[in-house]
């Protein structure tokens, strides 16, 4: 059975974390929580701005992690996670939640997203969060189905993004009885 883990992305992953986006070019595909991963041409740039988000984000962002999903004894990005340590503002709260993932759509449909969430929620734990917000846009079947499969998630209700997409809301308990 393979091993997956999350972990910071490095300068060594700068030319996967290059592969990884050209897929969602090439695929016409919406990468969620690559914390601006898309916009920054210049990823060595995307690196500090991806630590500044962490230690010290703008007065109106909320501190974030951002991490690559890797197999183990590969040096290819999988996936990729933006975990919100709190969601004070109206967006987070209403549209994006505490944590934002992608899988590279080469490895899509392989039940991936699953176990990179659930790792996900393990770091929420240990960020001190009992209780996690996930959301999905009520089209993206494949997402709704990553949320369902993890343990102790409850669906909330649906808010309209401000996009126009309508957000299904559900949260799930990082710690297993609910407590820390």
């Amino acid at each position: 059975m393979e091993t997956y883990y999350l972990n910071k992305p490095t300068e060594k992953d700068l030319p996967f974390l290059e592969q990884f986006k050209q897929e969602f070019v090439e695929k016409h595909q919406h990468l969620n929580g690559g914390s601006r991963l898309m916009e920054m041409p210049i990823l060595k740039e995307w690196l500090v701005h991806i630590k500044q988000q962490e230690e010290q984000p703008r007065p109106d962002r909320a501190p974030s992690t951002t991490l690559v999903f890797k197999r183990q004894n590969e040096d290819k990005i999988i996936g990729i996670v933006n975990i919100r340590h709190h969601i004070k503002q109206d967006f987070l709260v209403n549209t994006a939640g505490h944590i934002g993932y992608s899988i590279a759509p080469s490895e899509q449909g392989k039940g991936l997203a699953k176990v990179q969430l659930a790792q996900a929620l393990d770091f929420c734990r240990n960020l001190g969060l009992s209780e996690v917000l996930v959301t999905c846009a009520t089209w993206n079947v494949a997402s709704r189905k990553t949320i369902l499969a993890q343990p102790h998630c409850r669906y909330e209700d649906q808010r309209l993004s401000p996009d126009g997409d309508t957000m299904e809301r559900y949260w799930i308990q990082s710690a297993p009885d609910g407590h820390m």
